[in-house]
Formats: C-alpha cells, sequence, structure tokens
C-alpha cells in the first residue's frame, strides 16, 4: 500500500480521480501517503471517508489540526477541514 501510494504522489499513476493527502501520522514522526478519491460539488473538491470519522487517514488529519499536502501531480499545502455529519452523530448516538 504504501509504494502504491508514493508512486501515485509522484505521478506514475496517471489516474486523473486520484489524490494523494500526505499528512503526519498521529506520533508525529513521519509523513504518511494516502490515495483517495475525491468528489467535487459545485466546484469544490472533498474528501470522503467511506469508513467514518475512525478511518486512518482522518484520525490522521485530526491530530495534524488539517495541516496536510495534497498531490495531484504537483504538490501542494492544504489545510484540510473536517465536516461532520449531523446525520452520522445522531445514528451513532441512538445505535
Amino acid at each position: 500500500m504504501r509504494l502504491c501510494a508514493w508512486a501515485t504522489a509522484l505521478g506514475a499513476v496517471r489516474d486523473p480521480r486520484v489524490v494523494t493527502l500526505l499528512v503526519k501520522d498521529r506520533r508525529g514522526t513521519r509523513l504518511v501517503a494516502h490515495i483517495l478519491v475525491p468528489i467535487t460539488v459545485e466546484g469544490r473538491m472533498y474528501l470522503v471517508s467511506m469508513l467514518g470519522a475512525g478511518s486512518n487517514w482522518v484520525l490522521d488529519v485530526r491530530e495534524a489540526a488539517g495541516a496536510t499536502f495534497l498531490t495531484r501531480g504537483r504538490r501542494r499545502a492544504v489545510i484540510a477541514a473536517i465536516i461532520d455529519d449531523p446525520a452520522n452523530r445522531r445514528r451513532n448516538a441512538v445505535g
């Protein structure tokens, strides 16, 4: 998985739908590459966790306070904002 993530980040995987999110791991010791497929809504790009708030990349982004790099051809520094789904919170509270 790591090799595939770094190959994608370097541009070796030429799928325009794929991005690589680089973020420090939760211990803050190294950069971790997560391969993601963003969705675009009204011209804005969103990264959605299909596994919910407990997925590794979401936990890493929370710990890093949103400080990440996004790679699709070129690497650029971005601040990722976590948007919680209120419906998901209600569902988890009930279940």
